[in-house]
This record gives structure tokens, C-alpha cells and sequence, in this order.
């Protein structure tokens, strides 16, 4: 697994073309969620702090992980 890219609270990894996007839940216990994001998806994140916000959102309604 290499990791592409970590900056402003998240950790994206691609290992054998599939990408997984780590951030943590945030709140008083915190815990790490990770889930797979298409090779898009992590190129969007990597732009901007905002923008990693809305690939979280997007794939939080696609119920790919619960905070």
C-alpha cells in the first residue's frame, strides 16, 4: 500500500489501482473511518480541504461508512 497523499486530517492510499480514503470521525472519541473512493474521487480530495469535505459527504450519503 503507498500512501499518495496526507494534509488537513485525511490519508489517501492506493494499493493494486484501488483507492482508500482514511479520515477520523471527529467528535470526543474519535475513531478512524476508511473506506474505498474511485480514482477521481481521491484526485478531488487532494485539491483542497473543502473539496475532501464534499468526497466525505458524497460518500457518506452513499452509505459507504457512518461517522
Amino acid at each position: 500500500m503507498r500512501e499518495i497523499f496526507s494534509d488537513y486530517g485525511i490519508v489517501i492510499h492506493e494499493k493494486d489501482g484501488v483507492y482508500l480514503f482514511t479520515t477520523d470521525s471527529g467528535g470526543f472519541v474519535s475513531r478512524d473511518i476508511t473506506f474505498e473512493v474511485s480514482k477521481e474521487d481521491a484526485k478531488i480530495a487532494q485539491i483542497s480541504e473543502e473539496e475532501a469535505y464534499w468526497v466525505i459527504l458524497k460518500y457518506e450519503k452513499l452509505g459507504k461508512f457512518k461517522f
